[in-house]
C-alpha cells in the first residue's frame, strides 16, 4: 500500500512540474531551463544530506560511469521536453511521454537480455501505434514540437535502465543529488559564458520546479524499491489523468479525439506488459 501512495504522490509533484516548465518555456530558454532544473534541484537537496550516511568519494568513483550518463540523459531530456512544451497542449505531451514504459521494455531486451514474449511484442506495437495516432504524422497537420516529446521519452525510457541498476547500490535521494551535482557542474560553463539573470518571480518559480522534481524522482524512485513494479506500474496512468486536468484549468486546452484514442492504446500496450510481468513474478515465486 505504501508504495501505492509513493507513486500516486509522484504522479501529482510530477504533473505540477510540467505545468511549470510549460510556463517557464515562455520566458526561458530549454537549454536554460534545463540548467536550472538541475541547479535548483541541487540546491533543494543539500540541506538533506545531512541527514543521511554516504561516502561521498566512495560512491562517486564508483559509480561515476553510470553517473555522467545519468547526466547527459537528465539534461537532454530537460531539454527536449521544455522545447517541445512549447509547441504542444499539455494532455498532448503528457499522453505522448506515456510510452516510456513501452519503450523501457523494448530497451530491455537488449540492454539488459530480457526476452521478450509474443506478448510483450504485441504490447509494444500497440503503444507504438497509439503514439503514431497521437502524433499524427500527416505532412500537412504534423506538429513538429512533438518530436521533442518523443525525443525526451526515448532518453527517460534509456534513463530508466540505469536507474534500475543504481537502485540495487543507491539511495533515492543519492541517486538524484549525484545527477543533480554533475549535470550543473557540467553546464555551468556555458552558462557563464552567455548566462541568464531571471526575475524574482521566476526564481520563485524555478525554486519550485527543482523542489517538485526532487519529489516526484524521489517518491518514484522509492516507490519501485518498496512495491514490485507490476503493482505500482499501473498507477502511474494518473499523471494523464492529471495533465488533462491541469491543461483544461491553467491553459484552456481541449483533448482531442486523437489524443484519447492514442492515449488508450498507449495505456492498453502498458497494461498488457505490467500482467505479463506479474504472471512471470508468480511463476517465479
Amino acid at each position: 500500500m505504501a508504495g501505492i501512495i509513493y507513486i500516486l504522490l509522484s504522479c501529482v509533484f510530477f504533473s505540477v512540474f510540467n505545468c511549470v516548465v510549460k510556463i517557464l518555456g515562455h520566458s526561458i530558454s530549454s537549454y536554460n531551463i534545463a540548467f536550472f532544473r538541475a541547479l535548483f534541484s541541487l540546491l533543494t537537496l543539500c540541506p538533506f544530506l545531512f541527514f543521511i550516511k554516504f561516502n561521498f568519494r566512495k560512491e562517486f568513483s564508483s559509480f561515476i560511469h553510470y553517473n555522467i550518463a545519468r547526466v547527459v540523459l537528465a539534461f537532454a531530456g530537460t531539454y527536449c521536453f521544455a522545447a517541445g512544451m512549447k509547441g504542444t497542449t499539455l494532455n498532448e505531451s503528457v499522453a505522448i511521454t506515456f510510452v516510456t514504459p513501452i519503450l523501457t521494455s523494448l530497451m530491455a531486451i537488449f540492454w539488459l537480455k530480457d526476452k521478450p514474449s509474443i506478448e510483450k511484442w504485441i504490447a509494444i506495437s500497440i503503444g507504438l501505434a497509439g503514439v503514431t495516432i497521437i502524433l499524427n504524422p500527416n505532412v500537412d497537420s504534423f506538429n513538429y514540437y512533438s518530436l521533442y516529446i518523443l525525443g525526451a521519452c526515448v532518453i527517460w525510457a534509456s534513463s530508466s535502465i540505469i536507474m534500475k541498476i543504481l537502485s540495487k547500490d543507491l539511495a533515492p535521494l543519492l541517486m538524484v543529488f549525484y545527477v543533480s551535482l554533475l549535470t550543473t557542474m557540467v553546464a555551468m560553463p556555458y552558462f557563464l559564458y552567455n548566462p541568464y539573470i531571471p526575475s524574482k518571480q521566476e526564481l520563485i518559480i524555478l525554486f519550485a520546479m527543482g523542489a517538485l522534481h526532487n519529489l516526484a524522482q524521489i517518491l518514484m524512485i522509492k516507490a519501485y524499491q518498496m512495491t514490485k513494479l507490476s503493482v505500482v506500474a499501473p498507477f502511474d496512468f494518473m499523471r494523464l489523468v492529471l495533465g488533462a486536468v491541469f491543461g483544461y484549468l491553467f491553459f484552456n486546452e481541449v483533448i482531442s479525439d486523437r489524443t484519447i484514442i492514442g492515449a488508450i492504446m498507449i495505456i492498453c500496450g502498458c497494461t498488457l506488459i505490467v500482467g505479463k510481468e506479474q504472471k512471470s513474478f508468480g511463476k517465479k515465486n
